[in-house]
């Protein structure tokens, strides 16, 4: 990373390399059982845990140039245990209801030492989250009249989340970097629904939820209502099938995303000497609002339009301090972020070797906001090329060889300008026993095209970021089917709000 901040009116040139290594250990346990009862009767548990212990090293080397230069090396380990328990009641197909809990523990300990010319500095940490979350459900779908398909149900969900760090600067407690945190949520949700094919052509589905959320945030004593208010969340969705070759496709939908619990909190974690993330307690949900028409040419050709509408988008930047000589990562919500586009899907073949698809996109991306003290407002027209080949080498071997390549134009995200960036993958499949027995080599990145690279170009504000990770990846599998098993469909537990 190159930083060229300006501190004071004083301008500054930082060079700074940065490697990282980590290793983690996953435990996963499942366990479920199953109660049939008369009339279609059904009441099922089920227990699932994943506990993880991962520690990685990162090295820095900083050069402020001009003026010294200073290696950090920082050490980070600590356990993870998430554990949940489902219980869930059915009656035939039109009813169903259940509880949900899950806990969540995390924590970290840090150890990092930077080595200045003339002195060192150490810094110590140990941060924890624990989580509590519960959600009740019920569910109800039924057929009435002339196929006209009602499904309705409620749910209510609760949280609660204690996040805290305890940090030291040469043996100091770092008042800046330390603090506790509590946030409580609740959501209530209700939804409701139908769905109707109208005669041979029109299929046609469509649902509203309304959601209640309410966040509390309690930090040292001192509370606050972080968010607190009902969102309606309509779905659409259209097929009309113009004849057996042509059919055209509407959707709407809308969906929500909630800030990580951690990055809510008011924590400060060292990178290294000039480098941290700090949290954001004042984070709003993000709302996604999604529109697409899709025609469907001689049932294989696709071309589409596309809109999406994100409100209070969610994003991590980047922000070099005008006050002191030090730069953090802080996620924010963007006034708007927008992007609209087209897409083709072009499927070929040649002759009876080759099958092959052709996926062109274009859009055109808005991100509009404020961050610190830096107004943005862009647009940027940018594309993306895919092609997936699948060549058959042996019918009688079943044995096929597929390549993969993707490229995506220069875009931009909040005040980021994002390189282009490229993936070619490759997959040798063999199945030697149709159905049953099948192997699969296959490597990602072959050419090294996914390094990202950023750059920020605002007044006080001008870096360029390459991050050369090697993402390049070689796996072998082997699938063995015993025989045919009905395998329920499972709720994923949703983890994604967790950790550090």
């Amino acid at each position: 990373m190159n930083a060229y901040p300006i501190v004071k009116d004083r301008p500054y040139e930082i060079l700074q390399e940065n490697m990282a290594v980590g290793r983690s250990m996953n435990h996963t346990i499942g366990a479920s059982a199953s109660w049939f009862m008369d009339k279609g009767r059904e009441v099922d548990i089920s227990y699932y845990a994943k506990i993880t212990d991962s520690n990685s090293k990162r090295y820095s080397n900083t050069l402020f140039v001009g003026i010294e230069n200073a290696e950090s090396n920082n050490k980070l380990s600590g356990p993870k245990n998430l554990q949940n328990v489902r219980l869930n009641y059915a009656h035939s197909k039109n009813l169903n209801a259940g509880v949900d809990y899950t806990y969540y523990k995390d924590r970290r300990d840090q150890y990092m030492i930077s080595d200045y010319p003339d002195t060192k500095q150490e810094v110590e940490a140990t941060s924890r989250q624990n989580i509590h979350l519960a959600n009740v459900f019920v569910n109800f779908e039924r057929v009435f009249g002339k196929g006209w398909k009602i499904n309705a149900g409620t749910n209510v969900q609760l949280s609660f989340t204690d996040n805290s760090s305890f940090t030291y600067q040469d043996k100091q407690e770092d008042l800046s970097a330390t603090f506790a945190q509590k946030e409580k949520e609740y959501t209530a949700g209700l939804y409701a629904g139908f769905s109707k094919r109208f005669g041979k052509k029109l299929v046609l589905s469509a649902s509203l939820s309304a959601e209640y959320n309410k966040a509390v945030i309690d930090s040292v004593g001192r509370k606050w209502t972080l968010w607190s208010g009902v969102n309606l969340y309509p779905q659409l969705n259209l097929s009309y099938t113009i004849d057996p070759s042509n059919m055209l496709q509407v959707n709407f939908s809308s969906d929500k995303k909630y800030p990580a619990y951690w990055a809510m909190s008011s924590n400060v974690s060292y990178l290294n000497v000039y480098s941290q993330v700090r949290g954001n307690p004042y984070l709003e949900p993000e709302r996604i609002y999604m529109a697409r028409a899709n025609y469907i040419l001689k049932k294989k050709y696709v071309f589409g339009l596309f809109a999406n509408h994100h409100v209070n988008y969610i994003r991590q930047l980047y922000y070099q301090d005008t006050k002191a000589l030090r730069a953090y990562y802080q996620s924010v919500n963007f006034d708007k972020h927008n992007t609209f586009g087209a897409m083709a899907v072009i499927p070929f073949r040649i002759g009876g070797v080759v099958s092959s698809r052709f996926v062109a996109s274009g859009f055109l991306i808005q991100d509009e906001g404020v961050f610190i003290d830096i107004s943005f407002d862009r647009k940027k027209l940018f594309g993306q090329l895919m092609l997936f080949n699948t060549f058959t080498l042996s019918r009688k071997k079943n044995l096929s060889l597929e390549v993969n390549a993707r490229y995506s134009a220069p875009s931009v995200q909040g005040i980021y300008d994002v390189d282009g960036n490229y993936n070619v993958s490759a997959g040798l499949v063999w199945n030697p026993i149709p159905k049953k027995l099948s192997v699969m080599l296959r490597g990602e990145d072959l050419l090294k095209g996914l390094r990202a690279k950023t750059h920020i170009d605002y007044p006080s504000q001008k870096s360029d970021m390459t991050i050369y990770s090697d993402t390049r990846s070689v796996s072998l599998t082997l699938k063995y089917t015993l025989g045919k098993m009905n395998r329920k469909n499972k709720k994923e537990i949703d983890s994604s709000r967790f950790g550090q």
